[in-house]
């Protein structure tokens, strides 16, 4: 009985304690980057064909409200991270651009008014901010500060393979299709994609149990109240001209600037965000 109970014993502890190569920072990387691959990555592709509706303007609309509540979002993200722990955050993130989609599928059914795509963007972009913000605390916890350059080239490069295979999914889906909208079956396999990527990210492992690189354990931080986070966030941005305008170039954004801006004050609020990404 005694060697049954020990033969058993190692058997459930492998099930509920993950392998030490899949709570390497590297795995946990790989795996962070498929939740960006299926929900931000598809949604860069859907977003690059004006959602597939057809109508430029709704579409715009959407983007620009994802964009504005971005920028809002992320200035309270970090609290609602630290309170509710990064992976959480990281769920709760993903689930907007799935609202999104579902908007545009049912805008393109003729079931929902344009409105209500706009608010999904707004909600999009109040969970996008929680998703990035989330985003970089596991990045930095997974990476010591010799091994990020890599975890970041890592994560980027499998991010970014998302809008490449959501344009070949986009193109072989509407292949046969001459209309401007895309078709029924586009809006749901990217649907389906990001409740995947939503899913994926109970896959991750606690950040406290991740091994980085060098051996060592990845560190956690306690939770920081939201009103101490806030007021040392506005003693740190408000007096530093030059993080001021680090918040301009944030609306450089094709969809905003074309609704509001003159063509001159467009052209220099893109080559500020273009200019931007130059390393």
């Amino acid at each position: 009985q005694q060697r049954c109970g020990a033969l058993v014993r190692p058997r459930i502890h492998l099930l509920i304690m993950p392998p030490t190569r899949y709570r390497t920072g590297t795995a946990q990387t790989v795996l962070l980057g498929l939740v960006f691959f299926c929900v931000p990555g598809m949604w860069n592709s859907i977003t690059s064909m004006a959602g597939g509706l057809g109508d430029a303007r709704t579409s715009s609309m959407a983007t620009a409200a994802t964009y504005a509540l971005y920028a809002v979002a992320s200035l309270v993200a970090p609290s609602i991270c630290t309170s509710l722990g990064a992976r959480a955050t990281l769920f709760l993130g993903s689930l907007g651009y799935s609202v999104y989609v579902a908007s545009l599928l049912l805008y393109h059914l003729g079931v929902v008014p344009s409105a209500l795509v706009v608010a999904a963007g707004a909600l999009n972009g109040v969970c996008a901010g929680l998703l990035w913000v989330a985003n970089g605390v596991l990045l930095y916890t997974y990476a010591g500060v010799d091994g990020r350059g890599f975890l970041f080239g890592v994560f980027w490069v499998v991010f970014n393979l998302g809008a490449v295979v959501g344009g070949v999914l986009s193109f072989a889906e509407n292949f046969e299709h001459t209309g401007a909208k895309a078709s029924t079956s586009t809006f749901a396999t990217f649907l389906s994609l990001m409740v995947l990527g939503a899913l994926l990210t109970f896959a991750l492992a606690p950040p406290g149990r991740v091994v980085r690189a060098d051996g060592s354990a990845a560190p956690t931080q306690p939770p920081i109240p939201l009103r101490a986070e806030l007021v040392a966030r506005q003693q740190s941005l408000l007096p530093d001209r030059r993080a001021e305008c680090l918040l301009h170039l944030g609306y450089g954004f094709a969809p905003l600037g074309g609704i509001r801006l003159q063509d001159r004050k467009r052209v220099i609020e893109r080559l500020l965000a273009e200019g931007k990404t130059l390393k």
